[in-house]
C-alpha cells in the first residue's frame, strides 16, 4: 500500500509539473488556478513539482525516505495555508477562498494516507 500511495503521488506531481509547463490551469493541478500568473512563475513551479515527483518516486523504493516526504509535505501544506491567508490572495480570488482550502484539504488527506500506509508497512 505504501508503494502505491507514493507512486500515485509521484504521478500526480508529474501531472502538476506538465500542467504548469504547458499552462493548463485547472483546479487540482494549480492550487490558485484562477489567479493570474506569469509563464516563468508557472514553469518554475512546474520544475519544482517535477522535483517532488522524483522525490516521492524514490521514496516509494526506499521506505526510510517516507518520513522526509511527510515532513516536506506538511511544510508545504503549512506554507500554502499561510499563502491562502494573505490579503493578496483574498483580493485576487474571484470565487472566494473555498476552492483553495478544498484543494489543500485533499492534499492533507493524501498526506494522511501516505502516513497511514507507511505505518502499516512498518
Amino acid at each position: 500500500m505504501r508503494v502505491w500511495a507514493l507512486r500515485i503521488g509521484a504521478a500526480y506531481f508529474f501531472a502538476v509539473a506538465v500542467a504548469h509547463w504547458i499552462g493548463f490551469k485547472a483546479p487540482g493541478l494549480f492550487i490558485y488556478y484562477n489567479i493570474p500568473s506569469n509563464t516563468y512563475q508557472d514553469r518554475g513551479i512546474g520544475t519544482l513539482s517535477l522535483g517532488w515527483a522524483i522525490f516521492i518516486w524514490v521514496a516509494s523504493k526506499h521506505a526510510e525516505l517516507v518520513p522526509a516526504v511527510l515532513v516536506a509535505g506538511a511544510s508545504a501544506l503549512a506554507g500554502f495555508a499561510l499563502i491562502t491567508l494573505t490579503p493578496e490572495i483574498a483580493g485576487l480570488a474571484p470565487q472566494g477562498l473555498m476552492p483553495y482550502w478544498t484543494q489543500l484539504f485533499f492534499h492533507a488527506l493524501y498526506l494522511g494516507w501516505v502516513a497511514w500506509a507507511w505505518r502499516q508497512g512498518k
